[in-house]
């Protein structure tokens, strides 16, 4: 299975522009989250090929603007399709309001875990924080490839309990890992716990922060994957 990146956002000049945040299409018909600007959303969208009438399945890692935008962009634009639209319930009244108001967008809300299709789950909300927050697990033989929005729980947190839930290790884990506002003690800390997981392989970006990513790359070596907008991996 492939997974394609949209659009990605994880330098400071970037967030000062709100060109902040990420969108992934794993494989051909599941959006996980969908980047923070509509404009830079709608215009990737067309320039990496995205056939969006292949897209059935959105899931919202949180609500947080910078991972929902886009979403407003294809409940505008694209009101004669259908898009199974993943929630959790602990989300902001707000926003659920907002994206319940489009016909096109079939609001699944649920605090557990879901089967999306065979071997594809949502995580379900993981606790650890006041932030309500799910990742996306793709389920293989050999491993779990975790894929996360912005990891706010914390993301060791965050492997350490859906290790728990599936009963296997990760083998992957892709995605904002939020420790772009850690000093780089805490960072140096928290990715060796992670490298004592044996997780094979990591790409992380987003608000990660630069400091952790090159950490990451030194301890990870040719197992650290640069995620680049329009960059497709296999997942």
């Amino acid at each position: 299975m492939k997974l394609k990146v949209i659009a990605l956002g994880s330098q400071p000049w970037e967030r000062k522009i709100f060109r902040w945040g990420l969108s992934f299409l794993v494989g051909r018909d599941i959006l996980f989250d969908t980047f923070g600007r509509e404009d830079v959303f709608a215009t990737n969208i067309k320039k990496f090929g995205i056939d969006v009438t292949e897209i059935k399945h959105i899931i919202i890692s949180h609500s947080h603007w910078d991972h929902t935008r886009g979403l407003f962009y294809l409940a505008h634009n694209y009101s004669h399709l259908k898009f199974k639209t993943y929630i959790l319930k602990d989300f902001g009244s707000e926003f659920k309001s907002r994206i319940k108001k489009f016909q096109n967008l079939d609001v699944i809300e649920e605090n557990k875990s879901l089967k999306i299709k065979p071997n594809i789950y949502t995580t379900g909300k993981i606790n650890f924080t006041a932030i309500p927050e799910q990742a996306l697990v793709i389920e293989k033989k050999q491993g779990l490839t975790v894929i996360t929005g912005c990891a706010h729980p914390g993301i060791v947190k965050m492997v350490n309990s859906i290790r728990r839930k599936f009963g296997k290790e990760i083998i992957f884990l892709i995605g904002g890992f939020h420790l772009k506002d850690k000093n780089k003690h805490e960072i140096v800390e928290i990715v060796n716990k992670l490298r004592d997981e044996n997780i094979n392989k990591v790409a992380p970006t987003h608000c990660t922060g630069e400091i952790a990513v090159e950490y990451f790359q030194k301890l990870w070596g040719n197992n650290f994957v640069h995620l680049q907008e329009g960059m497709e991996i296999e997942v």
